[in-house]
């Protein structure tokens, strides 16, 4: 498991933080730079239990390396987490920057060309998720200065508290989106079950 999640700290973008979505021709340094929410929380989790199990530098650097961007560019001031951002660079008056290009560059650079398009939906599996992973990284890694990461947890609570409020059916199940009725989807009521007993363990 340690030596699987070493080789996946390759794809984690070294400017920005948040790991791509996969690798190409069975190699580890050839990304697809798609960040995918549910790659973050998963990533961010493991990297987390990897440090609780074995509390080497490497895990906490990787760790904090998500974590920014999670609580960066994936947090909507409001609290919840967004869904993905693009590999790309798509500009209306431009022509496109591709993945390979764009992410080669450092931040000025990419800040100077434009940010690739975030998906601003909030979903219940992925926000849970996301909770999840903040927990464990709450409760495996110290924080930036070396105490315990109440930042990560703050964001953790005010994720789970717009869980309860904007996706909660009155009879107790959770929407996959806030917006939008509908049926109620497993994957969705397991995710959260498992984020509000994280959150229940860390408070």
């Amino acid at each position: 498991a340690l030596t699987t999640i070493a080789a996946e700290t390759r794809l984690i973008d070294p400017v920005w933080g948040g790991m791509y979505q996969y690798s190409v021709g069975g190699a580890w340094d050839r990304p697809h730079y798609e960040k995918i929410g549910a790659i973050q929380a998963g990533a961010l989790e493991s990297l987390a239990r990897a440090h609780l199990r074995s509390p080497e530098p490497r895990w906490r650097s990787a760790a904090h390396r998500q974590r920014s961007y999670i609580l960066g560019m994936m947090q909507h001031p409001d609290g919840g987490f967004f869904t993905s951002q693009d590999a790309d660079l798509q500009r209306p008056d431009a022509e496109p920057v591709p993945g390979p290009e764009y992410y080669a560059r450092g931040d000025a650079d990419r800040r100077a060309l434009g940010i690739p398009r975030v998906d601003p939906h909030r979903y219940a599996d992925i926000n849970a998720r996301t909770i999840s992973a903040l927990c464990q990284l709450h409760a495996s890694v110290p924080g930036p200065d070396g105490g315990p990461d109440n930042d990560a947890l703050a964001a953790a609570l005010r994720a789970g508290e717009r869980l309860l409020s904007a996706h909660r059916e009155p009879g107790g199940g959770f929407r996959h989106d806030a917006d939008l009725p509908g049926p109620l989807h497993l994957r969705d009521q397991a995710a959260v079950g498992r984020a509000l007993l994280a959150l229940h363990r860390v408070t």
